[in-house]
C-alpha cells in the first residue's frame, strides 16, 4: 500500500514540475516586451472590476506584462465614477474618448 501511495504521489510530483517547467517556456523573454490591453467601457462598466482584477492578478504573477487602458466608449455618470474609483492606484489609465484607428 505505501509503495503504490509513493508511487502516486512520485508521479504527481514530477507532473506538476513538468507543468511548471512548460509554464516557463511559454512566458515572454524579458520585460521589455509588452502588450497594451484596451478595455472599451460602456455604459455603467459592470464587469470592468472583474477583468481588472483578473488583469492585476495576471500582472502580480509576473504571467502578464501589459499597460492597461480603459477607453471611454460612451459611459454614463455610474461607470465614470466606477472608473475612477478603480483607477486610482491601481496602474490602470482611463482615457476620455474612443480614439480612431491609426491615431
Amino acid at each position: 500500500m505505501q509503495t503504490i501511495l509513493l508511487a502516486v504521489l512520485s508521479s504527481i510530483g514530477a507532473a506538476a514540475v513538468l507543468w511548471l517547467l512548460f509554464g516557463f517556456l511559454l512566458l515572454p523573454v524579458g520585460r521589455e516586451n509588452s502588450v497594451r490591453v484596451v478595455l472599451m467601457a460602456q455604459e455603467n462598466a459592470a464587469d470592468i472590476e472583474h477583468i481588472l482584477r483578473g488583469l492585476h492578478w495576471l500582472r502580480a504573477a509576473g504571467l502578464l506584462n501589459a499597460e492597461i487602458e480603459i477607453v471611454d466608449a460612451g459611459l454614463d455618470e455610474t461607470g465614470r465614477e466606477r472608473v475612477r474609483r478603480l483607477c486610482g492606484g491601481s496602474g490602470a489609465e482611463a482615457v476620455p474618448t474612443v480614439r480612431e484607428k491609426g491615431r
